[in-house]
Parts: C-alpha cells; sequence; structure tokens
C-alpha cells in the first residue's frame, strides 16, 4: 500500500505555494487517489488555522478535496495540514497569508502560484475574521476599526478579486461565512459587526452582479452560534455544551459547497 503523502508547507515567503507533481509513481495505480490529483476539486479556506476553517478543511479533505490552507499562524496551519493530511491521500497545501498587511501584488501572486501548483480552483471558503471583542463605538479604537473592517470586507474582497479568473474556468463557489447575532444586534458588536453587515451587502451584490455572466456563484453561509476563541471573546462564561461545536458546522458547511457546486444555479 503507497504511504499517504506528508502536507506541503511552504518555504518562501508567505505567499508561496507548491509546485504541482506528477500524479504518477512506483506503486500507483489507476485507482490510486495521487493519479486522479489534477480531477480532484481544489478548495481554499481562509482561517484555516482554527475554528470553523480547520474543522471545515478537514471535512473537505474527508470528501475527496484538494485544500490550500489559508491563515496568518503558518504554526497553526501547519498542525491543521497534519489532521487534513490523515484523512487524505492528497497532500494539503499551507499558505501563510495576513490579510491585515498583504498588498494588491500579494494576492495576484496568490492567484497566479495557484495556477501553477494546482492548475484549478473550485472554491474559496472565507472563514477568516477578526474580532477585538464587544466595545462601545464611542471606545472602539480607530485603528481597530480600520483593521477589523479590512480584514473581514476589503481583504476577502481583494483576494477573490484576484482569484476570479481561475475560478472562471469551471462552475465553482465564493462561500462568505455570516454571523447574523452580530450582523443584526445594535449595541457593543461594533467594527465586527458592520463588517458583517458590508459583507452581507458585497456577497448580493456581487452574486447578482455574476449571475447572468459567470460561472462563479457567490453564497453566504450562515453558521449557528459556534464554541470558538471568537465566541468565547464575546461572552467568556460560555460553556462548550451551550454552543453548536465547530466540527458539527464543519460538516454542513462541506456539504453546502458540494451542493452549490453540483447545482451552481438556484
Amino acid at each position: 500500500m503507497c504511504p499517504k503523502t506528508k502536507p506541503v508547507t511552504s518555504t518562501g515567503p508567505p505567499t508561496t505555494m507548491p509546485r504541482r507533481r506528477a500524479t504518477s509513481s512506483p506503486c500507483s495505480t489507476d485507482s490510486d487517489t495521487m493519479n486522479n490529483l489534477n480531477d480532484a476539486p481544489v478548495w481554499l479556506i481562509t482561517g484555516a488555522g482554527s475554528g470553523l476553517g480547520r474543522a471545515t478543511a478537514i471535512q473537505a479533505a474527508s470528501r475527496g478535496v484538494r485544500v490550500v490552507l489559508a491563515g496568518r499562524s503558518r504554526r497553526r496551519l501547519e498542525d491543521a495540514a497534519t489532521a487534513v493530511a490523515d484523512q487524505s491521500a492528497m497532500e494539503p497545501a499551507v499558505l501563510p497569508l495576513n490579510l491585515a498587511g498583504a498588498t494588491m501584488d500579494d494576492y495576484a501572486q496568490v492567484a497566479s502560484m495557484l495556477e501553477e501548483s494546482m492548475g484549478r480552483l473550485d472554491a474559496v471558503i472565507h472563514c477568516a475574521a477578526q474580532f477585538t471583542g464587544l466595545t462601545p463605538l464611542h471606545e472602539l479604537k480607530p485603528e481597530d476599526m480600520a483593521t477589523i473592517l479590512h480584514v473581514n470586507v476589503t481583504a476577502p474582497w481583494l483576494l477573490t478579486r484576484a482569484l476570479l479568473p481561475l475560478l472562471n474556468r469551471r462552475p465553482s463557489t465564493v462561500i462568505w461565512v455570516d454571523d447574523a447575532d452580530a450582523r443584526r444586534s445594535n449595541a457593543f458588536w461594533g467594527a465586527y459587526g458592520l463588517s458583517k453587515a458590508a459583507l452581507h451587502k458585497l456577497q448580493d451584490s456581487w452574486a447578482q452582479e455574476l449571475d447572468a455572466t459567470s460561472t462563479v456563484r457567490m453564497r453566504l453561509f450562515g453558521p449557528p452560534p459556534m464554541f470558538t476563541a471568537l465566541r468565547r471573546l464575546a461572552f467568556p462564561a460560555l460553556e462548550p455544551s451551550d454552543l453548536a461545536a465547530p466540527d458539527q458546522v464543519a460538516d454542513q458547511l462541506a456539504h453546502f459547497v458540494q451542493e452549490t457546486l453540483n447545482n451552481p444555479r438556484p
């Protein structure tokens, strides 16, 4: 039996991707997963180092997806890559990417390296989010307001914009993760709540613009409240039994992505 491949971790700049490898090997057969590497769907997941992003990457790998793990912490991404590799013979790719500081050139480089190393892109799932706690708006630091709005709205827009030509080559989807509680609440959710409201509008507008002219489908995924670091920052007294586990929600999200890809038009 052929051993599973180890996760590939970039060793160069933060946006370095592994080169696409040949799929043949001395122990390959026509039925080997690695022989079908170029046919496997590719999902890029932001915020993949923890929470819903990490759990979704594991779920995706178990469904035969080749996963690109994007996030700001290389250590967490490498840990997630090990967990993903346990679910699939296809190596995950690690993409350290700091949305707070990445430039338009960085996003263009990501798109170029994805095309070179993967050859395709079927889904982008935006799980990354910035939150600094429940705060009255008049006490929110201006730099926190700017960073949260950028990381949660502008940066994923820039990344998606750069990836759109690659996504447009086949039926594909971009999934934006909603937070209805923060978006609908009137007090204390500050820049995070504003960012989720803006993200909701961004997805809705972009989906309508692309619907008749593109193979890309923009979708909003609304998870239930989950027991994550973000939620615990807002409500420190929460217990795991109070909320859904990211693993449970990740199964729903992975199914949602696959259903969207299988039925691209609503």
